[in-house]
Order: structure tokens, then sequence, then C-alpha cells
């Protein structure tokens, strides 16, 4: 910083009657008084003196030493002592309520009340767990059935969960609000997540009932998408086709010429017996 220091040199002398009266120029016409201002601006003179702050001395000096400690710790990583950022906490009134839920579940009456208050939209059928095929079902045990169950009926409270927070953000999209990312946001990532739990069950359950299923028919149905059906929607038609394509392809394979392969197992045996009988009827 730089400070003007105008030193300006005056001689004003007091008469016996209180005027005030220039002393060089001796007038008191206006012109008397502008010149004496004239005069007194001439006369100043600017010095400039710097004086500098700590804190600008701060901004002037180079940091080389900062840049170099800055590429240290880039260097070495985080630091794994350093608390992160804590989460928000939730309210005294859901924490005491989640609680309880999380650790002894839902009463069943207040359960079904809830499974019944929350419909899934005809538009989105995926939200409802995937049904076992006929052909599939037929095959599975009594063990492996009860296992599907289970599974499906946490997809089902999943679906209801998704269809739940579905209406809530129904009623967010059509409001005409200012702050649509501080209520939307939150909802909608909650949401997403659901509907990967949701998935994420329908691949278990394939991978349950797997084991009953052929090689062919593994390749065939268990890479699917899933839909309305675990395994594919009409699970007998690509059996059929199948066995068609299997059928027409033994039909289309030509005869083995090679006579040089080598007999069955049993001829050879067969073969043996004759020539063992044939000996001892020659010794007889």
């Amino acid at each position: 910083m730089y400070v003007e220091e105008t030193v300006v040199t005056t001689a004003i002398r007091k008469k016996s009657d209180g005027g005030i009266v220039d002393d060089q120029r001796g007038c008191d016409s206006e012109s008397g008084n502008s010149g004496s201002e004239n005069s007194i601006y001439k006369r100043s003179k600017l010095r400039l003196s710097p004086l500098l702050s700590s804190e600008s001395e701060e901004e002037l000096q180079p940091e080389p030493i900062q840049k170099v400690n800055t590429q240290i710790e880039a260097a070495l990583g985080v630091n794994p002592t350093i608390v992160p950022a804590q989460s928000v906490p939730l309210d005294a009134k859901l924490v005491s309520r989640w609680i309880a839920y999380l650790s002894s579940g839902l009463a069943k009456d207040q359960r079904n009340q809830l499974l019944e208050k929350c419909i899934v939209p005809d538009n989105i059928k995926c939200l409802s767990p995937p049904k076992i095929n006929s052909e599939v079902k037929l095959l599975s045990s009594a063990e492996d059935f009860k296992r599907n169950s289970c599974m499906e009926h946490i997809q089902v409270c999943l679906g209801k969960v998704i269809s739940a927070l579905g209406a809530d953000l129904n009623i967010v999209i059509n409001q005409s609000t200012q702050d649509l990312n501080g209520c939307l946001g939150p909802i909608a990532d909650a949401s997403k997540l659901l509907n990967h739990t949701h998935y994420l069950v329908s691949p278990h359950r394939r991978h349950v009932l797997e084991p009953m299923l052929n090689l062919e028919m593994k390749k065939t149905v268990c890479d699917g998408k899933v839909d309305t059906e675990l395994f594919l929607a009409d699970l007998s038609g690509p059996c059929k086709a199948m066995q068609a394509l299997k059928k027409a392809s033994m039909d289309l394979r030509a005869l083995s010429l090679n006579w040089k392969t080598q007999p069955p197992r049993c001829y050879v045996k067969f073969c043996l017996k004759i020539s063992d009988l044939l000996l001892h009827l020659h010794l007889i």
C-alpha cells in the first residue's frame, strides 16, 4: 500500500481584528483567494512511502512450500486417520420406530395392511415378482419351491415399496415448486436402489433352479432378461425348437464308411466265446 502524504506550507497570520489575510498575496478579492489556492496546490509535494501489512506480504510472497506439500499429499494418498464427514442424523421419531422394525419386523396384521394399501401400477407389471414357469415348476423339489417362495415374498415387499415411492414422485413432479432437487433427489435415489435390489433377487432365484435344467436349456433361458416369467415368457417354444434342431442335425449326418474302426466290445466278447466253443469241439 502507498499512502499519499501531502505537505502544504502556508503562511497565515491573524490580524488584530480577527480577519484572515493571505500572507503571500495580501488581497481580499475573489481573484486573490483563487490565487492563494493555486499557490497552495503548486507548493504541495507528493511523496509515496510503501507501507506493507502482514496480509499483503503473504499475498506477494511465492508459495513453493505449499505446492510441494500438495504434491506430497497427492503422492501419499488419502490420510486414513482423517474422519470422513458424518451423515445427516435421522429424526428421533424415525429412529425409535425403525430400530423396532429392523430388529423384530412388522406385525402380521400391520404387514398385510400395508401390502394391501400399496398397489402396483398397471403400466409397470415388472414390479410384481416373476412367476416360475410351469415346465420348471414340475421339475422343482419341495425344498427348492420353498426357497423360491421365500425370495418371491421379498420381491413382493420390494415392489410395494417402489410403488409407494412412485406415488410420492408423481406428486413431486407434478408440483411446480422451485426447490425440486431438495425433495426429488433423495426419493429418486432411493427408488433406484430399491429397483436394483428387486432385480438382484431374480437371478438368485434362477440360480437355485438351474441344476434341474440340462446344459442346452441353461444356455438358452438363463441369460435372458427378467420379465413376468422367471426364465422366459414361453419356455416350451425354445425346448421344442431345440429338439427339432437336434433331430434335423441327426438326420443330416452321413453314415460312417470307415471299416477300420474297432468293433463294439460286446461283439468282441461274442467272437471270443465262439472261438472257444469251436476249439473245444475240435479237441473232442
